[in-house]
């Protein structure tokens, strides 16, 4: 049988453990809200990241469209200079056949004498060569060739000179624009590509992540947390979006210390969750009244 003192002495002892206990339970439950605090501010940065990607995404999407038009507008410069070159092309065949024509038929015995001096001068001086009469007759099949080349050589021809120049830089402009259009489209499509790549990282980033907030409102255990995030780990990320998928790991990883925390709060205040179905998450929004409905 215990004395009087004793029993006093019992009972102090008593009170100073359990009041000693209830500090410690006071301290935990404010480190868990600080803790709550902390992941709204994560989640709340990471709804900013995901609205820098997609207006990332959007001023690239903006960028292939602008790209494309200037595709476009090649394209149709393209036609325009062919069709130019095509207009030329007929003048120039349509000119050198009515000089051709006109050449020939002027050329007659009045002016054979006049013609043959004139051939015998130009090509006495560039090629030394000497010609016969009967060479330049009309009946001579060489006699249509030399005339065009006398006619080529004289003054006459300089407008002909100047069509040629000009369809030679036709030419030249449409080679410079069949280039550009060439490495626009091999831009455009890289640039698609990359695209195509960026989106569908970003897409199946965005699907897990979707996933993993319906696993959160469900009633869950550390122990699936850990199995999900393992899964999210396991995730084949683009580079440009890496960021973000290590930020979520960080967040659910101090996720998952926090709810083991809880776990250990919840068996140590007696409860046995080793049996539930509905996961220490449930024990604890059952107990503290739903005190984060963030979640």
């Amino acid at each position: 049988v215990f004395d009087l003192p004793t029993i006093s002495n019992l009972q102090r002892d008593s009170s100073q453990v359990l009041c000693h206990s209830l500090s410690e339970r006071d301290l935990e439950i404010a480190n868990l809200k600080k803790e709550g605090e902390k992941l709204r501010r994560n989640q709340v940065l990471t709804t900013g990241l995901v609205t820098s990607l997609q207006r990332d995404i959007s001023a690239k999407e903006q960028k292939i469209q602008q790209l494309t038009l200037n595709a476009d507008k090649l394209k149709k410069e393209n036609r325009e200079k062919d069709n130019q070159l095509a207009v030329v092309s007929a003048k120039v065949d349509t000119h050198a056949y009515v000089f051709c024509y006109l050449l020939c038929y002027k050329c007659t015995k009045l002016f054979e004498s006049i013609v043959l001096d004139r051939i015998m001068n130009f090509c006495g001086k560039k090629y030394k060569l000497t010609f016969s009469k009967p060479f330049f007759s009309s009946e001579n099949g060489y006699v249509f060739h030399l005339l065009v080349y006398l006619f080529i050589s004289s003054s006459a021809f300089v407008p002909f000179c100047q069509l040629m120049e000009k369809i030679r830089q036709i030419i030249d402009e449409n080679l410079q624009i069949h280039k550009e259009e060439k490495l626009l489209q091999e831009e455009i499509s890289s640039k698609d590509s990359e695209e195509k790549e960026v989106s569908e990282n970003v897409e199946a980033l965005k699907k897990s992540l979707n996933e993993f907030q319906a696993f959160l409102r469900t009633s869950y255990c550390s122990n699936g947390l850990k199995r999900e995030i393992c899964n999210l780990q396991d995730l084949c990320i683009d580079p440009s979006v890496l960021w973000i998928h290590t930020a979520v790991i960080g967040i659910l990883s101090s996720l998952l210390s926090w709810v083991e925390a809880v776990e250990h709060l919840i068996q140590d205040t007696g409860i046995d969750i080793s049996c539930s179905d509905k996961g220490s998450w449930f024990s604890f929004t059952y107990l503290m009244g739903d005190i984060f409905p963030i979640y």
